[in-house]
C-alpha cells in the first residue's frame, strides 16, 4: 500500500510497505524523476512511529534524528545525475514497535551530498567495507524470489505468489512446494538439498551472525522451505521423486504463476536407483535436524528418520543418476560420504561415520575434488572428517584440495583476482571455496592464509573491481538476469519471450539478493545481458556457498577478527 507520497517540481516520490514480519519491515521508495537532475538529489522519510537499523539500497543514510522518526537519505557518488523519464526504486528495511502502525511521508528534493563527505560514505570498492548484514538479508529475498507452491501470507517478494499448485507424482502424491532452480522453473530436490545442507551448515556454525540481524528464524523458514519438499519427494520407503518438469520447460518464458505445461515428475525406486539425489537429501535433512533442535525437535526427529531412510535408499541400490540431461554428476562416492558424516554428526551413530571413512577410502577417484559445489562435496567431506577424526590423512588431502585454489595454486586467477574454475557459473565456485575455507580458518587450519583468500573472493563478488555481482547490492550490479519471473511485467501483461527476454530494458523487478553466474574468461569478461546463461543467469546452488561464506565473514566482524 502507498503510505506517504508528496511531488516537488522535478520527482513524484512515494512509499510503499511491501511486507512486515514481525518488528521488520521491507518497503520501497518509489520516484519519477520529472525534470533532468545533475547536481544530487536528497530524500527525506518522516516516519509515525520510530524506526530503528534502518538500512537502504542504492543510496545513502546521511542522518537520522534521535528519536528515530525522521531520516534523511541522497544519492550515491554514482547516480547522482538522474535523466527525466527515469524511475528510481529504493529498498528500505528496518525494524518497528510491531503493535505499532506505520506510516511515512515523503520528500525529495535537489541536495547534493558535499563530495568530502561523500568520499566517507560506507560505499563498495573495498573489501573492508561492506555491510556483511544486509547481504545476508538479500540472499535470503533471493531464496524466497524462487519459492514454489502456496506462499505464505509473509511473503517479501510483492511480485510472487502461489505457482506450480498441481505438481504431483506418478499416482498424485503431492509435489508442490521446494525452490525453482534458476531462472527456469524445473525443480530437483539434488540442488534444494545441496543448498539446505549449506546453508543449515553457515547457521550451525555462525549462528552469531545471524542473531545480530535478527535473521535466525528467516533463516530457519528458507531452510524449512526446502526440507519440507524434500520430505514431500520421499512419498516411501524405497520411492524418492528427484525432478519435476522436464527440458519443455526452457521453451516457456513467463511467470511461473501462469505455467499451463505438463510438469511430470521423475522417481528413485530400487528398480530405477539414483544414488546422488538420495544422498544429497539425507545430508541435507540431517544438517537440518541440527539446526532445528533447539527450536523444533519434532521436526527435528522426523527429518532425521528421512535422511537415514534416504541414505539407505542410494546407499542399497547404487547407481549414477546422470539420465535427466540437467545436473550430470561424475562420482556418488562423495555424496554418500557426505550423508553419512552428516548423520554422524546428527545422530552420533558410530555406523555412520564408519560408512564415511569406507565411502572415503572405497573409490581410487575419490580424492580428486574438483571444487565445493552441487556436483562435488570431496572437500566438505574431507574436512567434516578431520574435524571430527583429527585424523592426519583428511587434513592433508584437504589441505591439498585447498591449495590449488589460493594465488599460485593450480587453479588460475582473472586478472582481477577472481579463482577461476570454470566458465559456467564462475562465481559459484568461489563462493564454495571460501566457505569451506573459512569454516577451516575457524578451526585453526592455515587461520590467516584462507581467511585472506576467502575475504578476496567474497570482495570480488561485492565489488571491489568497481562492480557488484549480486542483485541489489553495490554499485553497478547486474539489472539483466537470466531470470523468468522478475523479469515479467505486473499483469494482466503478458510475459513472453517478445516482450519480456527480448526487450532492452533492465527486467520489471530487481531480483534482490540473487549471485549471477559472473565471469566466463581470465580477462573478467561479464556482460550484464539476459541472453547470456553462463555469466547472468542466478541459481539456489550460487547463492548457498556464497551466503554461508559471508556469514563467517560476518562472525569475523562481530567478534573483532576480521
Amino acid at each position: 500500500m502507498v503510505i506517504g507520497a508528496i511531488a516537488s517540481q522535478s520527482f513524484d516520490s512515494s512509499v510503499i510497505i511491501r511486507s512486515r514480519w514481525k518488528k521488520q519491515f521491507i518497503g520501497t521508495v518509489e520516484v519519477d524523476v520529472l525534470e533532468k537532475v545533475t547536481d544530487g538529489w536528497s530524500i527525506h522519510l518522516n516516519f509515525s512511529t520510530p524506526v530503528t537499523n534502518l538500512q537502504v539500497w542504492d543510496a545513502e543514510l546521511v542522518s537520522s534524528d534521535s528519536g528515530n522518526y525522521r531520516h534523511v537519505l541522497c544519492n550515491t557518488l554514482y547516480n547522482s545525475d538522474l535523466e527525466a523519464g527515469k524511475h528510481l526504486h529504493l529498498m528500505l528495511m528496518g525494524n518497528v514497535d510491531e503493535d505499532k502502525l506505520l506510516t511515512v511521508d515523503v520528500s525529495m528534493s535537489h541536495e547534493p551530498l558535499p563530495v568530502a563527505e561523500a568520499e566517507e560514505q560506507n560505499l563498495p570498492g573495498n573489501s573492508t567495507t561492506y555491510d556483511y548484514n544486509m547481504v545476508l538479508h538479500l540472499s535470503i529475498l533471493f531464496y524466497e524470489a524462487q519459492r514454489s507452491g502456496h506462499l505464505p501470507s509473509t511473503t517479501r517478494v510483492p511480485w510472487r505468489y502461489d505457482s506450480a499448485l498441481y505438481d504431483m507424482g506418478k499416482h498424485g502424491e503431492d509435489l508442490t512446494g521446494g525452490y525453482y532452480d534458476a531462472g527456469d522453473h524445473l525443480k530437483f530436490t539434488h540442488t534444494n538439498a545441496y543448498a539446505a545442507s549449506v546453508l543449515a551448515w553457515g547457521l550451525i556454525e555462525y549462528v552469531d551472525a545471524y542473531e545480530a540481524g535478527g535473521m535466525v528464524g528467516q533463516m530457519l523458514d528458507t531452510i524449512r522451505w526446502a526440507t519440507d519438499y524434500l520430505i514431500k519427494s520421499h512419498t516411501g520407503l524405497e520411492e524418492f521423486y528427484y525432478m519435476v518438469g522436464d527440458a519443455n520447460d526452457h521453451a516457456y518464458w513467463g511467470r511461473p504463476e501462469d505455467m499451463t505445461m505438463i510438469r511430470p515428475a521423475s522417481v528413485i525406486t530400487p528398480q530405477n536407483p539414483g544414488t546422488e539425489p538420495c544422498a544429497s537429501a539425507a545430508a541435507a535433512l540431517a544438517a537440518a535436524a541440527i539446526a532445528f533442535r533447539d527450536t523444533d525437535s519434532t521436526y527435528s526427529d522426523t527429518m532425521t528418520q528421512h535422511a537415514k531412510e534416504l541414505y539407505d535408499l542410494g546407499n542399497n541400490y547404487r547407481l549414477n543418476y546422470n539420465d535427466n540431461g540437467f545436473y550430470k554428476s561424475g562420482s556418488y562416492a562423495d555424496d554418500l560420504c557426505w550423508a553419512a558424516i552428516w548423520l554422524y554428526r546428527a545422530t552420533s551413530e558410530q555406523r555412520y561415520l564408519d560408512d564415511a571413512e569406507q565411502h572415503y577410502i572405497e573409490f581410487e577417484l575419490f580424492k580428486k575434488g574438483y571444487s565445493f559445489a552441487w556436483g562435488d562435496v570431496k572437500a566438505g567431506c574431507q574436512l567434516m572428517l578431520f574435524l571430527v577424526t583429527n585424523n592426519a590423512e583428511y587434513y592433508n588431502d584437504f589441505v591439498t584440495f585447498m591449495d590449488g585454489w589460493l594465488p599460485g595454486g593450480t587453479i588460475p586467477y582473472t586478472d582481477n583476482g577472481l579463482v577461476f574454475r570454470d566458465e559456467w557459473g564462475s562465481l559459484r565456485y568461489a563462493g564454495g571455496a571460501s566457505w569451506i575455507a573459512l569454516v577451516a580458518a575457524d578451526n585453526g587450519i592455515r587461520v590467516n592464509t584462507y581467511r585472506e583468500f576467502a575475504k578476496s573472493q567474497i570482495g570480488y563478488i561485492l565489488g571491489d573491481t568497481g562492480r557488484s555481482y549480486l542483485i541489489g547490492f553495490g554499485k553497478d550490479y547486474p539489472h539483466y538476469p537470466h531470470h523468468r519471473s522478475s523479469s515479467c511485467p505486473k499483469p494482466p501483461d503478458l510475459c513472453t519471450w517478445g516482450n519480456a527476454f527480448g526487450i532492452s530494458t533492465p527486467n520489471y523487478h530487481v531480483l534482490y539478493g540473487g549471485l549471477v553466474g559472473g565471469p566466463t574468461d581470465l580477462s573478467d569478461t561479464y556482460t550484464d545481458s539476459r541472453e547470456n546463461y553462463f555469466e547472468n543467469e542466478v541459481a539456489i546452488d550460487y547463492n548457498a556457498g556464497f551466503q554461508s561464506a559471508v556469514a563467517a565473514l560476518q562472525h569475523l566482524k562481530l567478534t573483532s577478527q576480521l
